[in-house]
């Protein structure tokens, strides 16, 4: 994934700001655990003008980092 770059990988829908609705941008990724204990991928977006948000495919967008 490259930093700066609308999301589109592992997604053919890019990821857009749920309060503005600007395209988010690709910030990083991180492995995390899911509810049942499982490695997850999560990415992390920025709006330049509302902030970070994460994805997850167990808990779909969310605000904050």
């Amino acid at each position: 994934m490259t930093a700066g770059l609308p999301f589109d990988e592992n997604n053919p829908e890019r990821r857009h700001c749920p309060k503005c609705g600007k395209l988010l941008l690709n910030h990083s990724s991180r492995t995390e655990l899911d509810g049942e204990g499982n490695p997850e991928p999560a990415y992390m977006f920025i709006c330049h003008t509302h902030g970070f948000f994460a994805f997850r495919r167990s808990t779909g967008l969310t605000n904050g980092f």
